[in-house]
């Protein structure tokens, strides 16, 4: 039996392939379904993350399935040629498969080391294998014993003192850029689970008047409801971005930017100007990238996020030596 993954991350490829590679849970389950149409007696977990988009495999030999042939149909799918993109591609097989989900199942592969959200997203990840009926006994067991891992490693280190997410960075950014931070208005665009941990980090930090604005009413309700926030209906984003000093985009846009540099200019003529600050977390991008040319608009996205990402590394450090030594006997 042979363990295979591929994939791509922060550290190997830059946001304009990650978005386009990204799988939404639509396309995850579609993907498993053809994989599995594709090599029926092997087994497949998709993980699909704003920094990661890797798939694991359970093969009975490299010769029933070939890692090349894996990596190629996987990015295929997303349409996206791999001899093009190869140089961005990890395969690892094994041993070494197995320790680099027990790696990314414990944070220590994330932009931001010790954040617990990664294990949240690679639990569901093979909950939806398992809803799809792709995982198998192998990956079970693989799964299981990389989230007894994590839980060993953040229970007995403090690699995730002070513990932050990629939604946690960007609200450090809003701080360092907004001396009255508790008075700003801030709109939250997307009541997913990344836009909701932006609303819990801002009410944190006391911040007063947020509004969540959502596609879906009913959840975008029931979200603002369950923080204390005010909700916005979708139509009229552009409006609440006229009175807002800072928003963030946590939707993903479904056909092109939600905001292109000439529309993101009108807004701005309504709002005389004002400093705008805008966080785009989503993958793919929320704000086109030429929207920063306009003037007293500071754009930021996840890899603009780096810097403040090392200052948080820098302090869990200390801690690795001994989350590699669970992993190794693991």
């Amino acid at each position: 039996m042979k363990i295979i993954v591929v994939g791509i991350n922060h550290k190997t490829a830059d946001l304009r392939i990650r978005e386009q590679a990204a799988f939404d849970s639509a396309a995850s389950r579609q993907a498993l379904r053809e994989l599995k149409a594709a090599w029926p007696t092997e087994e497949f977990a998709l993980l699909s993350t704003c920094n990661r988009v890797e798939c694991y495999a359970a093969a009975e030999s490299s010769e029933s399935l070939s890692p090349d042939a894996f990596a190629k149909f996987l990015f295929a799918l997303r349409n996206l040629d791999y001899e093009q993109i190869r140089k961005s591609v990890y395969i690892k097989t094994d041993e070494q498969a197995v320790r680099h989900l027990m790696t990314v199942a414990s944070s220590l592969d994330s932009m931001v080391i010790g954040e617990s959200q990664i294990l949240s997203q690679v639990k569901e990840s093979y909950s939806l294998a398992c809803e799809q009926q792709s995982c198998g006994k192998i990956l079970n067991h693989l799964f299981h014993a990389s989230f007894r891992t994590a839980k060993e490693i953040f229970s007995s280190t403090a690699i995730a003192a002070r513990r932050v997410s990629v939604a946690g960075v960007a609200v450090e950014l809003a701080r360092q850029l907004f001396s009255d931070i508790r008075s700003a208005k801030i709109v939250v665009a997307g009541a997913g689970q990344m836009g909701q941990l932006l609303v819990e980090h801002f009410r944190q930090i006391k911040c007063q008047d947020i509004t969540l604005v959502n596609r879906s009413a009913q959840r975008g309700c029931q979200a603002a409801q369950e923080h204390g926030v005010q909700y916005g209906a979708w139509k009229d984003l552009e409006e609440y971005m006229v009175g807002a000093h800072i928003v963030v985009g946590a939707a993903s846009a479904q056909d092109g930017y939600l905001f292109n540099k000439d529309k993101l200019k009108q807004v701005m003529r309504r709002r005389r100007n004002r400093m705008l600050l805008l966080i785009d977390i989503a993958v793919p991008r929320c704000f086109d990238p030429e929207i920063e040319r306009i003037d007293n608009v500071y754009l930021y996205s996840i890899d603009d996020l780096a810097q403040v990402v090392q200052d948080n590394i820098k302090l869990r450090e200390g801690e690795l030596e001994q989350a590699v030594e669970i992993i190794c006997r693991s």
